[in-house]
């Protein structure tokens, strides 16, 4: 597989933007519509990847959301030009208003959205949703970056920053490797891993060429394992969060996901059922934590089901993403 080297040419492929919204040169996508289903006024939508991933790995699952919506999507702070290292400043929180200052910049007219995130980026959209409820209509959490219980939520935050970063899976994640011969070299060792191996095709292609730079003659990581390390330090416990959430909202996880427990989920699906929560918890079956990349269709037609049924009960005639072929 060829990965793109030059400059231009990534800029190109990656159909980056580059604005100040008040938060620093900042990378965003804006969705291709050409893929759109002839709709003008198509509604808007923002999208936010999980931890490591860089916006265009996710290629073959935003365009498919470009069919139905005017898709924006905020690429990780790690990757806008020029950012220096992680500092303790670079937490949820501030993840969280960037995110607010990018809905600002693309919706200046606060129309209500709604908002699709992957794990990190599907926290983020549950606390901005928490703080900005009227800019919100519909909400997607697709396997949301969470601590698993409380426990280990109330240790993170007793630990200083410090010892932190010696958690096992946080130090373990700052040494991953970083460098490989070729892209095919990158993906042969993807497959091997648990986290990686079952990808559909179309994803592991994204997972390489929209994740890789040519450094020094090597292919690298353009979501540099400091980052993605660092970012781990301030994750929190988000389901008491999502119980507060006044906006329809689905929540969907993998069956084998191991970020936290079938017991929890089902534990936080009954008290949003006792209190006549709008919020929906569905299991995709066979998919793990990186569920888009693992079940595309399943999880394009979840959302897409579930789209139809809060239409319907507004008594909206939108049909929603009506192909469902993620790859």
């Amino acid at each position: 597989m060829k990965i793109i080297d030059s400059q231009a040419e990534k800029a190109a492929y990656l159909r980056l933007r580059c604005d100040n919204f008040g938060r620093g040169n900042a990378y965003w996508l804006k969705g291709d519509d050409s893929h759109a289903q002839g709709e003008v006024n198509r509604p808007l939508a923002t999208f936010l990847g999980a931890n490591g991933h860089a916006i265009d790995t996710y290629r073959f699952f935003t365009d498919q959301l470009g069919q139905s919506f005017d898709l924006h999507a905020l690429e990780h702070p790690a990757l806008w030009p020029d950012r220096p290292a992680p500092s303790r400043r670079d937490s949820f929180n501030s993840f969280a208003e960037d995110f607010a200052g990018f809905l600002d910049f693309v919706n200046p007219s606060a129309k209500p959205v709604t908002h699709i995130g992957h794990s990190l980026g599907a926290t983020i959209g549950v606390m901005t949703a928490l703080q900005r409820p009227q800019q919100f209509n519909r909400l997607v959490v697709i396997e949301p970056g969470t601590t698993p219980n409380w426990a280990t939520h109330l240790m993170f935050k007793m630990l200083p920053y410090s010892l932190r970063r010696q958690v096992g899976f946080i130090k373990r994640t700052g040494r991953r490797r970083n460098g490989w011969p070729s892209a095919d070299a990158f993906i042969d060792e993807m497959k091997t891993k648990p986290m990686y191996a079952d990808f559909s095709a179309a994803a592991m292609a994204d997972y390489a060429q929209g994740g890789l730079s040519t450094v020094d003659d090597e292919y690298r990581l353009r979501f540099s394992p400091q980052w993605e390390s660092h970012i781990f330090t301030s994750v929190r416990y988000v389901w008491p969060l999502i119980l507060r959430l006044q906006v329809p909202t689905l929540v969907l996880r993998g069956e084998h996901s191991n970020y936290y427990s079938s017991r929890v989920f089902n534990h936080y699906r009954r008290l949003a059922k006792l209190r006549k929560s709008p919020v929906t918890f569905q299991t995709i079956s066979g998919g793990g934590h990186l569920l888009i990349q693992e079940k595309p269709n399943e999880v394009m037609q979840a959302i897409s089901q579930w789209l139809q049924s809060v239409a319907d009960k507004d008594n909206e005639s939108k049909v929603w993403l009506t192909k469902t072929d993620a790859g």
